[in-house]
């Protein structure tokens, strides 16, 4: 099954930009899953900063991310399961913020 999860922000002058979390995967107990996150700006941006944040919100049990403030992050599950983790993702013009989230989910057998 495929889950992504896209979310379009319309800003002032035309701006937009969507946030992907990546496709829904399946993966192995003991094994790193990488998680693969992306902000597509679309307008005349200038000057621009993004920020990231990976966050679990749901799981069997907790895992620790690594990388979690980068759009890649990664992970390694000890127990199987259905894990739904979140993107937040900030970006800043001219110390104008907008944050937005995307999700995906790995299955951990």
């Amino acid at each position: 099954a495929s889950s992504r999860t896209q979310v379009l922000v319309s800003n002032s002058g035309g701006k937009t930009f969507t946030v992907s979390a990546g496709d829904a995967q399946v993966a192995s107990v003991d094994t790193a899953v990488i998680l693969n996150g992306n902000v597509n700006l679309q307008g005349n941006y200038s000057g621009v900063t993004i920020t990231y944040q990976w966050s679990l919100l749901s799981g069997p049990a907790a895992v620790t991310i690594s990388n979690a403030n980068a759009a890649t992050a990664s992970f390694i599950a000890r127990t199987p399961g259905l894990y739904e983790f979140q993107l937040q993702a900030t970006v800043t013009e001219n110390g104008v913020s907008s944050s937005k989230t995307a999700t995906t989910q790995v299955l951990v057998q």
